[in-house]
This record gives C-alpha cells, sequence and structure tokens, in this order.
C-alpha cells in the first residue's frame, strides 16, 4: 500500500491529509487484487452478506493479527521404530533383492 505524501500520522494515531483535521479516522485507498483473490472476496461477500469494505477489513485485521502473533514452536517429527530383525534377502545387492521380490522373470 502507497501513502500519498500529504498523509501524515496525527498524535492520536490516525491517518489524516494535511488538509483535514485529525479526527478523520478512516483512509481511502485502491488495492490491486488478484483474480482468485477477488473471486474469493465476492463468494465470501455474497454468503456473509456483507459489503465489500466490511470484508477487506475483516479479512486484513484476521491476516495482519496473525501475521504479528507468535508462531508457535513445532512438535518435533516422531516415528515409531521397532526392530524387525535381520534382513532375509541382501539389500546391498539391489538387482537380488528385486529377483527375490519379484521373481526370477524380472531380472
Amino acid at each position: 500500500m502507497i501513502l500519498a505524501p500529504a498523509f501524515t500520522v496525527a498524535s492520536g494515531s490516525a491517518i489524516a491529509s494535511k488538509h483535514q483535521p485529525a479526527y478523520v479516522l478512516m483512509m481511502r485507498t485502491t488495492l490491486s487484487l488478484d483474480d482468485d483473490v477477488a473471486a474469493q472476496l465476492e463468494r465470501l461477500r455474497r454468503k456473509h452478506e456483507m459489503s465489500l469494505k466490511e470484508l477487506v477489513n475483516d479479512a486484513l485485521r484476521r491476516g495482519l493479527r496473525e501475521m504479528n502473533a507468535r508462531s508457535r514452536p513445532r512438535e518435533p517429527f516422531k516415528m515409531k521404530t521397532f526392530d524387525m530383525g535381520r534382513p532375509r534377502v541382501d539389500i546391498d545387492n539391489i538387482a537380488e533383492a528385486l529377483a527375490y521380490a519379484e521373481g526370477e522373470g524380472f531380472k
């Protein structure tokens, strides 16, 4: 999002033009949406019967909250193992192992 140089952050942390009072709490901007994003927004807008403005603001708030949240440390991947004993086929020789598993006709 690009803000024009005429915009400044007012003391109340509201963005306002230097030509407007600081109590202006909304900003008008243009967003260029990818086709897939626009289609998803339109489907959600119809489903929830919301205006596009409400939906985009809600989606941005949720996304920004998620992006600002600390990520939880992931649990290390654990795989259960068990002893199967010694291999019955010499697995160091691939051709022999395949011949044993698939039959001599596959050599």
